[in-house]
């Protein structure tokens, strides 16, 4: 086991620092704290199976670990994602987060700031093992003139560069969650368009729930309570997410009347006013759980152009995967990961 984890932070440490060398400087100190924060998941990563043998665990941990292992065998062998040896170890947050992601979009205009990384390509987003570093790019950012967003990410993927391990805030989540959330962090290591986060994260997102539903609806039936909770849960979701779509269609529009030239103050109080107007209109939608999404902004800042940028980002072409499912395998997930497959060959 330590002569694993060695030869897997050797390896992260050349990628990123050939990394480095590609880039200018100033992305070197970025790449450093990236590295030292994936280097001590990696290094204090135990074997699940070697976990397991604590008799010392809770009954709830253990349960969920053994999840972990039934969703992921569902994953390679019911599904189609190509086997991987991610998420068989796990890693202890000792109830502390880990990463923070940061987006930024123009202030007047859902243009996604982007950043080159080598082997990725163009990406939306930067990712900080520390709040301080995440913060400290937000606020250079909005004093040039951005909307910016900090998010607290729980699961990420090194695109089946490293072994990905379970972190235990994902042991949180009910079983539904939990094997959308692996279904969409696998499906990365599976499918990653290069320089396209857009299709490459909705593209997961509707693996991730498409595949949940139909593992739920293998395990406990399709009437069942559990599947038909969760088949609840993302109709709402769906909703949720196409009200915040067409919002964002409604400030594309706003923004397109817009001059440079106009005063900025005035742009900000109507950008604003439409923003609000988008948020107090969520109760016209006919949502199951009305208590939750009526009233999801409460005690919350109102959204911004990186809220919203975010939003296009993991779920703009959900509609399109489908209404291609339906065209190419007659709606049938496992025949069109397989075609996925086939068409983006790594």
């Amino acid at each position: 086991m330590v002569a694993r984890v060695v030869k897997l932070t050797l390896e992260l440490v050349l990628m990123l620092f050939v990394a480095s060398c590609l880039c200018c400087a100033k992305y070197t100190s970025y790449l450093s704290q990236a590295a030292a924060g994936q280097m001590r998941i990696l290094a204090k990563s135990e074997p699940i199976d070697d976990y397991l043998k604590d008799t010392a665990i809770p009954d709830s941990v253990r349960q969920k670990l053994q999840l972990v292992k039934e969703i992921r065998a569902y994953a390679f062998d019911k599904l189609g994602l190509l086997p991987t040896n991610n998420y068989t170890k796990f890693f202890d947050q000792q109830g502390k987060p880990l990463l923070w992601v940061v987006s930024a979009s123009k202030e007047f205009t859902l243009e996604p700031k982007m950043w080159w990384f080598p082997i990725v390509g163009n990406v939306s987003y930067k990712g900080f093992f520390s709040l301080d570093g995440a913060r400290d790019l937000a606020d250079d950012l909005q004093a040039d003139g951005y909307d910016t967003r900090i998010r607290e990410v729980n699961a990420w993927s090194t695109l089946g560069w490293f072994s990905d391990p379970v972190m235990s805030t994902m042991l949180e989540y009910p079983e539904a969650d939990l094997a959308e959330l692996l279904f969409h962090e696998l499906s990365h290591s599976t499918i990653y368009i290069k320089g396209n986060v857009d299709f490459s994260e909705s593209l997961a997102n509707f693996i991730g729930m498409r595949g949940a539903i139909m593992y739920m609806q293998d395990k406990y039936g399709k009437d069942s309570k559990e599947c038909m909770r969760y088949v609840n849960d993302i109709a709402d979701i769906d909703r949720f997410e196409q009200y915040m779509l067409n919002g964002a269609i409604k400030l594309d529009s706003l923004y397109a009347t817009m001059k440079g030239s106009d005063n900025p103050i005035g742009k900000r109080k109507l950008k604003q006013a439409y923003i609000a107007k988008i948020v107090a209109n969520l109760d016209t939608v006919n949502f199951i759980d009305k208590g939750y999404y009526y009233h999801v902004f409460d005690n919350r800042p109102l959204p911004n152009n990186a809220y919203f940028i975010v939003k296009r980002q993991y779920n703009s072409k959900m509609n399109f995967f489908a209404e291609e499912m339906d065209k190419i395998a007659g709606g049938d997930l496992v025949k069109y990961i397989a075609y996925l497959r086939e068409k983006y060959k790594k």
